[in-house]
């Protein structure tokens, strides 16, 4: 089918404007490319770009049929090559793969964006009909301008973009059509931080050096409640999409949940013991209320210093017994009872019968812990299953999931996510938060994480993950732990804010190896509490 004739002019006048003339060839190519794609002019706007990075193609400025496939056929092997695989990691330690990979994802810019435009105060239609004349009452929506439309024209204008950061410290704005040079200064910021790379909405005026002057920085709206169906989970590998708990009980979530430490696990004991007095039936005829009880330990399972460089060999000692007969150690040697054989967690499941039987354990790994791939990535497998048999085999309902880990708790979703996420993101923003909106530092942290629907919203150079649609928020979970070294916070859903936390309860339960701290979440009520306990010396 032949492109109708103001498609052709459309085409070849974006073209024009960069300098290029497109041969008939070409244009039916591109038609056949593109045909049914509901953002071609985006999609456009980036094959244009590529070609312009052909060598040679500038000489004679002229894009031919030749040319578009071969710029089409690079982008699209690009997009679908597989990341390399980690040399450095055993084979043993691999789990066999339980799912085809996922396609590549849309980049994080293109999801936002289809997610703004999907609010219907930012729908053209509403404002075409009304200067048609069609008032329906509603008011008027609103125009997103594109940085290739700001050239001469006065007045404010909104735009939707990604911020950038130069090595000199300049902030421009960057999207599909280019990029433009901010002035922050005397900006109003909303709630949030603004980090490099982050999705903005920018509200200024242009002066006649092309620098947009901002009057409002803002982080993109939340999807209206119509637009906020949760897409599934991604296939994570260790029954993390599939996991369902009960929403009747409690969820006792603990971080920095170190096994090898003596005063963590008798600590861990005197929590444990309390659940396991707590968990018995009412009555003959009633299943045990350990049932209503998951527990999940958050990573990392490691406190000496040496567990980042070596957290591989450490971790499998903590849940697996040495294959050789054990052999003594020095009485000052941090790992003595492991490798003199002994399990120390394993014992203290074992004292813990109802505990053990009937309640849901839930095991996340952490930055240090024994798992595929380099300690930089921020999506994590599970532990492996090659040292971890001895566990699965004391717990009756052992669940060895990703990082992050999705879950369900009845009809509500959870996601448990082992990252210094505030400490990143407090490096990656190029200006600070709003403190005299809010002065809640870890609000700021949530409401961007929600806002940009990325559990780690910093640089992608910092985002190395060999699956990047495990750190995309499609839609606002019901639970969202954020589980750091930092201090513990609990923000509870707050109906009334009609922001990206309407219906999240956000929170970190502290770190139990240093702090003693851990949080309780009761799904039925969604109410977080906060829990401590210190042990005297």
């Amino acid at each position: 089918m032949a492109p109708t004739r103001a498609l052709q002019r459309k085409v070849s006048q974006l073209f024009r404007m960069r300098g290029w003339q497109l041969r008939p060839d070409a244009m039916q190519r591109l038609y056949e490319l593109l045909n049914g794609e509901d953002d071609w002019e985006s999609q456009l706007n980036v094959l244009l770009h590529e070609i312009e990075q052909l060598p040679g193609a500038k000489a004679d400025r002229c894009v031919d049929k030749p040319m578009v496939d071969r710029v089409f056929a690079a982008s699209s092997a690009a997009a679908a090559a597989p990341p390399p695989d980690d040399p450095a990691t055993p084979e043993h330690l691999l789990s066999p793969p339980t799912a085809k990979p996922a396609p590549p994802p849309a980049s994080h810019f293109a999801v936002v964006r289809a997610r703004v435009r999907r609010l219907s105060y930012f729908k053209p239609a509403r404002s075409r009909a009304i200067l048609a004349g069609a008032d329906d009452g509603a008011p008027p929506s609103v125009e997103l301008s594109r940085t290739g439309r700001l050239l001469g024209r006065k007045g404010k204008h909104i735009l939707l973009g990604v911020l950038t950061a130069a090595d000199s410290g300049a902030i421009a704005l960057a999207d599909e059509d280019g990029s433009v040079p901010l002035d922050l200064t005397g900006a109003h910021k909303t709630v949030g931080f603004f980090t490099a790379s982050a999705v903005v909405l920018v509200e200024g005026e242009m002066d006649d050096s092309g620098v947009l002057h901002v009057l409002t920085l803002a982080q993109p709206p939340p999807p209206e409640l119509s637009a906020a169906t949760p897409a599934p989970a991604p296939s994570l590998g260790g029954g993390a999409a599939g996991l369902t708990l009960s929403d009747g009980g409690m969820t006792i979530v603990f971080s920095d949940v170190w096994l090898d430490d003596t005063k963590t696990l008798r600590r861990l004991e005197a929590v444990l013991r309390g659940y396991e007095a707590a968990g018995g039936a009412p009555d003959e005829a009633s299943p045990p209320v350990a049932e209503l009880f998951s527990f999940v330990f958050c990573g990392s399972f490691c406190s000496a210093p040496h567990a980042a460089q070596e957290g591989r060999s450490t971790t499998q000692l903590l849940f697996r017994r040495l294959a050789a007969a054990p052999r003594p150690a020095h009485r000052a040697h941090p790992h003595r009872p492991l490798l003199e054989g002994r399990l120390p967690f394993q014992e203290l499941l074992g004292r813990l019968p109802l505990l053990r039987h009937h309640s849901h354990f839930l095991f996340v790994p952490g930055p240090a812990d024994a798992s595929l791939g380099p300690q930089s990535l921020l999506h994590r497998p599970p532990l492996a299953n090659a040292f971890t048999a001895e566990l699965r085999g004391t717990l009756e309902h052992c669940h060895l999931l990703p990082n992050p880990a999705r879950f369900q708790l009845g009809g509500q979703t959870a996601i448990v996510y082992r990252e210094d996420v505030l400490t990143r993101t407090k490096l990656a923003a190029l200006a600070p938060p709003n403190i005299a909106e809010c002065d809640d530092v870890n609000r700021h942290l949530v409401e961007t994480m929600l806002l940009q629907g990325h559990l780690c919203p910093v640089p992608l150079a910092q985002t190395a993950s060999y699956a990047p649609s495990a750190l995309l928020l499609d839609a606002a979970p019901d639970l969202l732990v954020v589980a750091g070294r930092k201090a513990q916070f609990n923000l509870q859903a707050d109906a009334a804010s009609g922001g990206a936390r309407e219906g999240t309860v956000a929170f970190s339960p502290g770190s139990f190896g240093s702090s003693g701290k851990w949080m309780v979440y009761r799904a039925a009520e969604r109410v977080a509490e906060a829990s401590f306990l210190e042990l005297p010396d």
